[in-house]
């Protein structure tokens, strides 16, 4: 069996069926990893705690540990419409245990179709997280004002050193610059990691944090770099990111790999059903608005598509 792997997720009971869909892929790609899950919460039911144990319990590979978060240290942060969960991640370093020396964390609107072994090793010498760049970085590089040529990542897929943030006192450090950079902060504890961590992150290929805005933005298209990551993340993927296309809402359910996750959510009982974020009247004038409209309406990008549109800009 392969090296440890260790997991991290910050949920709360309303997220763990999301979380189980993730888990379930996990599993199903790394079945010669031993796989260590821990879950950060304030709380999780009884009845959740039994629906973990079900995916959980039929894989001799995989086990996992609840650590019931008190956040009173984290009053006063920033949240913007982000729950405090979301801050839950910066405490990872000092809650898990010191022989673990590096950790995954991922979001619940997440997806692993490849096996984690290459990224647990990576070299992370002297680096504090590792993840892919998020979109539209100019904008934040220039409200959280820092050269833009440093990167910003997206954290909800995020490798941590656990070791450097436990030297450097980084916890400490995010926490205290958070509290006093309120008013510049959009993104709570991603714009903070990201400032904080300026000199010492990694950034990741594309298709280890897969976003559909990767495939509708036409500079990765005519990025040589960029399209040849973007083939890899179609032909190799390994971290379905679900950012901004939430795969249970049919609203927003327009990722190209909307049905892998689709697939997986099956394989959990009772699977995550699909739901609308908009009721009554207002999901009714949608779907005039769309009637009318039909040329408007989001629509899933195929795989084959996008790899059609790569050819042109993939040596």
């Amino acid at each position: 069996m392969d090296n440890p792997i260790h997991i991290a997720f910050c949920v709360n009971d309303g997220y763990v069926p999301y979380m189980l869909v993730t888990l379930t892929s996990i599993i199903d790609k790394n079945q010669s990893n031993e796989i260590n899950i821990h879950i950060l919460t304030d709380y999780i039911s009884p009845q959740m705690q039994s629906r973990i144990d079900a995916v959980i319990t039929g894989s001799p590979n995989a086990n996992y540990r609840i650590y019931t978060i008190k956040d009173e240290r984290l009053k006063g942060l920033y949240l913007n419409h982000w729950t405090i969960y979301t801050w839950y991640r910066v405490l990872l370093p000092e809650i898990l245990p010191i022989r673990i020396h590096r950790v995954l964390y991922l979001d619940a609107d997440t997806l692993v179709l490849g096996n984690l072994q290459d990224l647990f090793n990576i070299n992370m010498e002297g680096k504090s997280v590792a993840g892919t760049t998020d979109v539209y970085i100019d904008g934040k590089c220039n409200r959280l004002e820092y050269s833009k040529d440093k990167g910003y990542i997206c954290a909800g897929v995020l490798m941590m050193n656990l070791d450097y943030w436990r030297d450097n006192n980084l916890t400490e450090g995010l926490l205290s610059w958070a509290k006093g950079h309120n008013a510049i902060l959009r993104m709570p504890d991603q714009d903070t990691i990201n400032v904080i961590c300026q000199d010492t992150k990694v950034i990741l290929p594309l298709k280890y944090g897969i976003q559909k805005c990767f495939f509708i933005d036409e500079q990765y298209y005519h990025n040589p770099k960029l399209a040849r990551e973007l083939k890899d993340c179609i032909e190799q993927p390994v971290i379905i990111h679900f950012a901004g296309s939430a795969p249970w809402y049919k609203e927003i359910a327009f990722h190209p790999f909307q049905k892998d996750w689709e697939n997986y959510n099956n394989r959990v009982v009772p699977s995550v059903k699909m739901k609308y974020m908009t009721k009554g009247w207002a999901r009714i004038k949608m779907h005039i608005w769309y009637t009318l409209h039909p040329h408007k309406k989001d629509t899933i990008i195929s795989k084959s598509e996008i790899l059609q549109r790569l050819t042109d800009h993939v040596i």
